[in-house]
């Protein structure tokens, strides 16, 4: 049964129907609204994040994924960023913070300056792609427990990672035919940070 205001608001949406394009919107919206709690789940979905919070996926779980798709992941990554790694000024787990960058990462920067200049990287000298390899090799060397599973970015995984990139021209391939560039390495790399 109708009630006075549904009879209204059916009024003002027929005068809408009139416009092109207009009827299906309308009808479309009214269907919903009058879905009432059923229409929960669409709303919701509807409003979804990008990333989920604190889960992290594989290179080829994350690149395989539309831009607009939803990441969703039961793994946790705890992760620290170079910011974060900055603030450490004895040693970064197993390396010293004069441990040179070839100790970690080949082929190595200009003049092989040590993981802490590189993390640190006050006047943006370093690619962004070096810091956030290096911070995630950092990550996955932390004993007895990786702060990054090895499943998600391994230390070899990250050493493959900085190698592809600097010899392919600055892209690495997570799955065949898909090239990630310095950014979209570097945006991958931070899903696997807490």
């Amino acid at each position: 049964m109708s009630t006075g205001t549904s009879s209204k608001s059916d009024h003002e949406d027929s005068a809408e129907l009139g416009r092109p394009g207009r009827a299906t919107v309308i009808l479309g919206r009214r269907r919903l609204l009058r879905g009432g709690l059923s229409a929960a789940p669409v709303i919701m979905t509807l409003a979804s994040s990008r990333v989920s919070a604190g889960g992290c996926q594989t290179a080829s779980a994350y690149g395989s994924l539309s831009p607009s798709g939803t990441r969703t992941s039961a793994t946790t990554c705890g992760g620290r960023s170079p910011e974060v790694w900055a603030t450490i000024n004895n040693s970064y787990g197993p390396f010293a913070t004069n441990t040179p960058f070839s100790a970690c990462l080949k082929p190595t920067l200009a003049n092989d300056p040590s993981i802490k200049k590189v993390i640190t990287d006050p006047n943006g000298t370093y690619d962004p792609v070096a810091r956030h390899c290096l911070a995630a090799f950092l990550n996955a060397s932390m004993t007895p427990v990786p702060l990054t599973p090895a499943s998600i970015l391994s230390v070899a995984k990250v050493q493959a990672i900085w190698t592809s990139y600097v010899n392919n021209g600055g892209v690495f391939e997570p799955t065949a035919g898909i090239k990630w560039d310095g950014p979209k390495i570097v945006a991958w790399i931070k899903t696997t940070y807490s």
